[in-house]
């Protein structure tokens, strides 16, 4: 009799590195990595500036698959913003995310939000730009201090 041959099931090697060389500088990296392949499977590059309530940040991400699985990407993504989650007053961000394979935006959003002492409100506005359509979201979140929130805004999807 012949035997079986073994199957080997090998999950891939993910690995984050954060540097914070100073307090208001940090650099991300992200990798997967496959040991059967021998080769990384995708890769995320990020750089974050903060200057006392501003922010800004730039990222790179490459996938590196077999095309019929996984479409090959490379995107990069443009963020800023002003406030934090818990300042009082009117906070502001906003995130462009650019295809260089496809050589197109895929989707952005703009977040405005404004704390009190004992509740909030935020917005969001996202674009969807997917190739076949073009789509808007319009959401919005109302915010009560120790209660809880309510609107289609998930406090997930919230940058403040």
């Amino acid at each position: 009799e012949k035997p079986l041959p073994v199957r080997v099931s090998v999950s891939p090697v993910v690995s984050t590195l954060t540097l914070n060389p100073y307090p208001f500088f940090s650099i991300d990296w992200r990798t997967d990595y496959d040991p059967l392949t021998k080769h990384f499977l995708d890769q995320n590059y990020g750089v974050t500036f903060r200057h006392s309530k501003y922010f800004a940040s730039v990222s790179d991400t490459a996938i590196k698959t077999a095309p019929i699985l996984t479409p090959q990407s490379n995107q990069i993504a443009f963020g800023g913003g002003y406030g934090s989650a818990n300042r009082k007053g009117w906070n502001f961000s906003g995130t462009v995310f650019y295809d260089e394979l496809l050589d197109r935006r895929l989707f952005d959003f703009v977040n405005a939000s404004y704390n009190t002492d004992c509740c909030g409100f935020s917005f969001q506005v996202r674009n969807f730009n997917l190739g076949i359509r073009n789509e808007n979201q319009y959401l919005f979140s109302f915010q009560v201090a120790n209660i809880g929130s309510f609107g289609s805004l998930q406090k997930q999807n919230r940058q403040f």
